[in-house]
């Protein structure tokens, strides 16, 4: 077994690959157990979008020790915790919150669902209704449907990356307890899984309950997930998503970014946070502050392995679509000529530092660890993220403006009531920023 320090958390690796993360924190009364699958909907093809989504639903019915899903639940429930998991692009989460004066509950309900979750057609046909009905929760959102659109149409195309779980009624429908089964076979494997547990633990006892517990799982070839590549970004520049009776006009500017696992990860998400993110921001300023043109602006990156894309998102009065876009441009054209100043730089640094540490929970660390593991290899703690962001300089901030904010590469989205949805006019936009 393998045992490499990573700053503020330990991390092993069994004898049958199964990788772990503790970070131990004697100061709270908490435990937070995850467990992470490396596949999500990018490992999925048209036939089986949402299977991994429909599997996680699963291991939540009962298993040998916690036979339905009321056993489970009040087992964790009872120490004050709860339970949850989520399906991503590239991993599936599981995690188990509980009093640390369970012990290693959390990890006791992880291995029942895990490996020896039992499903039925019965419970599988049951809960195929509740998956539906979390679908439709969003089907009255028209800005979610708008971004997933605009994902699909302007970003990825035809490529994984542009699926959603969240549009597969059809096939969430074919599901079969077999079908679930081969999905388990295929990626829920020891080298494919990563366990991390965060809170007031032992390190050595907590390795050791891993080892007992899991250390029997068999490791094996995982399927592949398909790279996204230059030529998979579909050429289109414009968006348009009319709408009835929507009072005010939700537009969205996208480019692509680094993935997260590209050494200019910490120089973008500088990039991105001084563009958009808080009212210091200069989209803020410029956008609520200077031209008056509506309420918020806010900047974000979604990013994937190889790839992912930086998101303006903003609302206005329709009477100032054009004007809102004009602005927003002509933000991008200056970060991208100028890059940042030195205060800029040094104030960013300070934010995202201290936001990293304030905004800390035990769950999303535990989450974060796991799926670092799961994707890069190594955990990227939270000091070494500090001394990532840290080591950014002026010119690394230009640099990549000029790589990712280029007029060419930028896209379009507008949702809007019908008249105010001319894309002929969005493209010429796109075309005359300068």
């Amino acid at each position: 077994m393998k045992d490499m320090r990573f700053y503020d958390c330990r991390y092993f690796e069994l004898s049958n690959g199964l990788r772990v993360v503790i970070t131990p924190m004697r100061n709270i009364l908490g435990v937070t157990a995850s467990l992470m699958v490396r596949g999500g909907t990018r490992a999925e093809t048209l036939e089986t979008i949402g299977v991994s989504h429909a599997m996680e639903h699963m291991f939540f019915k009962g298993g040998k020790r916690y036979p339905n899903s009321l056993a489970l639940a009040r087992a964790i429930e009872s120490s004050g915790g709860n339970h949850n998991a989520l399906t991503g692009k590239e991993t599936v989460s599981f995690y188990v919150q509980h009093g640390s004066f369970k012990r290693n509950l959390g990890l006791q309900a992880l291995e029942d669902m895990i490996i020896y979750g039992k499903y039925t057609e019965e419970e599988l046909e049951k809960e195929k209704t509740a998956i539906k009905s979390e679908l439709r929760d969003d089907f009255d959102d028209v800005d979610k449907i708008f971004l997933r659109k605009l994902c699909k149409k302007l970003l990825f195309g035809e490529h994984p990356l542009g699926y959603f779980y969240k549009e597969n009624e059809k096939t969430i429908a074919r599901l079969t307890v077999g079908s679930l089964m081969h999905y388990r076979e295929q990626f829920y494997k020891a080298n494919n899984l990563v366990i991390s547990v965060v809170g007031n633990v032992s390190i050595d006892a907590t390795i050791k309950d891993i080892e007992r517990r899991f250390g029997k799982l068999e490791q094996g070839s995982v399927p592949s997930w398909q790279e996204f590549l230059p030529e998979h970004v579909p050429q289109e520049r414009a968006l348009v998503f009319p709408r009835k009776k929507k009072k005010d006009a939700t537009i969205v500017l996208a480019s692509p970014a680094c993935g997260y696992s590209d050494a200019d990860y910490y120089a973008f998400d500088i990039l991105s946070s001084i563009l958009g993110e808080g009212m210091g921001s200069r989209l803020f300023q410029r956008f609520r502050d200077k031209d008056g043109l509506g309420y918020s602006i806010d900047s974000y990156t979604d990013q994937y392995f190889e790839t992912g894309f930086l998101l303006t998102m903003w609302k206005t009065d329709p009477a100032n679509i054009e004007r809102s876009v004009v602005a927003v441009l002509d933000e991008y054209r200056k970060f991208f000529e100028t890059g940042v100043t030195d205060e800029e730089l040094r104030n960013m640094k300070g934010y995202l530092i201290g936001k990293s540490g304030i905004e800390l929970k035990c769950q999303e660390l535990s989450i974060d660890y796991g799926n670092d593991v799961a994707l890069l290899g190594k955990p990227r703690t939270i000091n070494e993220y500090a001394k990532g962001i840290r080591a950014v300089k002026k010119e690394d901030i230009l640099r990549i403006a000029r790589t990712y904010l280029d007029k060419i590469k930028l896209k379009l989205g507008i949702c809007a009531e019908e008249q105010y949805c001319g894309k002929e006019k969005f493209e010429e936009l796109l075309s005359s920023a300068s």
